[in-house]
């Protein structure tokens, strides 16, 4: 019945909580996805629609951008990048942006570019969902489950994070792999992660991405 509620409440423009205490490093926060198609007989993909999710800095959600026009590749090109951060939204803006995965080819540097362009700062941060090591707490010498929260720094802007519970009581969680550039820290980088997993409420259970990265290929923007 939760479950029902929150799908209702979702599914007819409804935000039932937002963050009680706004980041203070940002006034948006973007999540990009990029859906792709296998091509036939060939290798390789075609990026099928570019998604951009935007919400303001205490969660709320602004608005959709979709650029739906196939892509070739797996680089989204210069003028793509700028219409999923128009000028009317982002002049004078910090925006932290949440990747699906890895910044392809030239993307940063494009971001970048267009941020000093418009008077922005955008602070670019990879989420990487495969391929991270187990991360394990340790409870009076007995390794036990690591709680939400709980990360492992590599270096100044590369990090694991725990940002759910696993969903069995015998299982491990998966933590994910994040990864930012400076001045953006990766203190901020799992702050903005974690912030934004709180905020999904398509499900009572604790969502393991932020809220900006609940992106298909077949959803359709009048459900949210």
């Amino acid at each position: 019945m939760a479950n029902i509620v929150l799908g209702i409440l979702a599914k007819t423009g409804n935000v039932p909580f937002v963050l009680g205490n706004p980041l203070p490093y940002a006034d948006l926060v973007v999540g990009i996805d990029v859906a792709r198609e296998t091509k036939k007989n060939l290798r390789g993909s075609i990026n099928i629609t570019a998604i951009a999710r935007i919400y303001l800095d205490n969660g709320d959600f602004l608005r959709y951008i979709i650029h739906d026009a196939p892509i070739e590749g797996e680089t989204l090109p210069k003028d793509v990048l700028e219409r999923l951060f128009p000028l009317a939204e982002f002049r004078g803006k910090r925006a932290v942006i949440h990747r699906d995965g890895y910044f392809r080819g030239d993307e940063k540097k494009v971001l970048i570019d267009w941020a000093r362009e418009i008077g922005a700062e955008f602070y670019l941060v990879e989420i990487l969902k495969s391929g991270t090591p187990r991360i394990y707490g340790i409870n009076n010498g007995q390794y036990v489950q690591a709680t939400k929260g709980s990360a492992l720094e590599l270096s100044d802007t590369e990090a694991f994070l725990v940002s759910t519970p696993p969903p069995f009581e015998n299982a491990t969680p998966a933590p994910l792999h994040l990864r930012t550039r400076a001045p953006f820290t990766i203190e901020q980088a799992i702050h903005s992660v974690l912030s934004l997993t709180l905020l999904h409420h398509g499900s009572v259970r604790p969502p393991r991405l932020p809220v900006c990265q609940f992106i298909t290929a077949t959803e359709s923007p009048i459900w949210h």
